[in-house]
């Protein structure tokens, strides 16, 4: 990932300003046009790793003090803790220690800049590029630092060469990386240096006309990593120049691992650097969350919309239901149509009540054939029933006047019993009744006044016949 941050680099013996490719030669009262990272490298601070006892939390002002007491600076140090590893009663430190006049400098110039500075050790940011079990060599000039991350542990060892000779620069190295061959197997002796590569960093060196690296950085990079045996990689650099000079430097590759816990500047000052580095991340947040709203807004917006639209169309539903009802309640000829079909199904009823006479004498004619002499075949019309008078209509309001109805012909039969048939009475009055039945009559005694007249004119039984309407022999057929 990209940094957030224009990237330079301090370098204070030399006055050396690097920043946008373009090698400065003053101090650093040059006025930045941007927030920046400014990755510290000063030849008097001091990078250390240090075993204390107590509260790690006193651990700068005792770093402070021990430098004071060995002679490494004349003043007051400024210190910064990079890592802190506790070991049972002990604990680990690596930190640096910079001139405290200098730090107040750094910190007067950018509190006077108009954008905001990070100020960060390169000692910091080079731990944080460090994995697990990986190593790098930086090159600062003629000081060499190699630093390696032995599982959360910093192994770190730093030379100084007295010139720029090749010789010197490889004697120097050599002494390095025996040094890092001992600290390595005393962390683990059963491993050995367990590393699995070693990367090289460059801060300021001149460029090869033919390649990205540094002049004699090559032969010295793999000086190291055969004496150690793990796998050399040169780390990405960019391109400088002052003048017709070309210079390369790793300085921008460190600057990829910057984040703003690293920075050395004061509380206040870090908040700040804090809200600045968030407010891209969240302009993104903003920005999405504004997306997912009016996202949220359309959905909403569609569902109302189809609701509208079907409630408009039961609307238009209810309205059509309404007017087909009005219009039924407004048609008055249901009232004469269904008064004359009602007067029409009611003949009807009657005709089909009546009895069909011509069958019934056909039927008493078969069955009294065997005994039994017909005297006479009367028909009796009742008083006529009075039904109601208003029928409820097919619609509301709607009535069908009916006038009295005359109920069914009542038909009786005299008849006695022929003394010529030779055969019991009972036997021959139970076959006249089956024979009725059959024919689809039932015989129904008559009632108190018609056995009356039965016995003043000496007739054997009267009958009244009914239909059953089951008939199981055609007409004029005889047994």
């Amino acid at each position: 990932m990209k940094p957030l941050w224009n990237v330079a680099s301090l370098i204070h013996s030399a006055r050396e300003w690097m920043e946008g490719g373009v090698l400065h030669v003053e101090d650093a009262s040059v006025d930045i046009g941007a927030d920046t990272l400014l990755i510290v490298d000063l030849d008097d601070a001091v990078v250390q790793f240090t075993r204390l006892t107590g509260d790690p939390r006193h651990a700068a002002g005792l770093l402070a003090r021990q430098i004071r007491s060995t002679g490494l600076m004349d003043e007051p140090p400024e210190v910064f803790c990079h890592t802190v590893r506790r070991e049972d009663r002990h604990y680990d430190v690596l930190s640096t220690a910079m001139p405290g006049r200098r730090w107040r400098e750094l910190l007067a110039w950018t509190q006077a800049q108009r954008f905001n500075v990070a100020l960060v050790p390169v000692a910091a940011l080079l731990w944080r590029s460090l994995p697990a079990g990986e190593a790098l060599v930086f090159r600062s000039g003629s000081r060499f630092t190699f630093l390696a991350n032995v599982e959360g542990r910093p192994v770190h060892l730093g030379v100084q060469a007295f010139s720029d000779d090749p010789a010197e620069l490889r004697a120097t190295l050599e002494l390095l990386a025996d040094g890092a061959l001992a600290e390595l197997s005393a962390q683990d002796p059963t491993r050995g240096t367990a590393l699995h590569s070693l990367t090289w960093y460059t801060r300021l060196a001149p460029a090869d006309r033919l390649s990205d690296q540094a002049d004699a950085d090559g032969p010295l990079a793999t000086l190291v990593a055969d004496r150690l045996k793990v796998p050399l990689v040169h780390a990405p650099v960019s391109r400088a120049h002052r003048g017709d000079l070309s210079f390369v430097s790793s300085i921008p590759q460190l600057g990829l691992h910057f984040h703003v816990g690293l920075a050395a500047n004061p509380a206040a000052q870090r908040w700040a650097l804090r809200a600045d580095q968030a407010l891209p991340a969240a302009t993104r947040a903003a920005w999405v969350l504004a997306s997912l709203t009016l996202t949220a807004s359309a959905a909403l917006g569609l569902l109302a919309h189809r609701g509208e639209v079907a409630n408009q169309a039961r609307l238009a539903q209810a309205i059509v239901i309404e007017e087909a009802i009005a219009r039924h309640r407004a048609d008055d000829s249901l009232e004469t149509t269904y008064a004359a079909t009602a007067a029409w199904v009611g003949k009807l009823a009657d005709a089909r009540a009546n009895v069909d006479i011509v069958q019934m004498l056909q039927a008493l004619r078969l069955a009294s054939d065997k005994g039994v002499r017909v005297n006479r075949v009367y028909t009796v019309a009742p008083e006529k029933a009075q039904e109601n008078t208003a029928t409820p209509g097919p619609a509301r309001g709607v009535t069908a006047a009916t006038s009295a109805r005359p109920a069914r012909l009542r038909v009786y039969v005299d008849a006695n019993l022929d003394p010529a048939s030779g055969r019991p009475d009972h036997e021959v009055l139970a076959q006249f009744l089956a024979d009725l039945a059959q024919q689809g009559f039932k015989a129904v005694p008559g009632d108190g006044a018609t056995r009356a007249a039965q016995r003043q004119k000496r007739i054997d039984f009267t009958y009244e016949l009914q239909p059953t309407g089951e008939s199981n022999r055609a007409p004029g057929v005889r047994s």
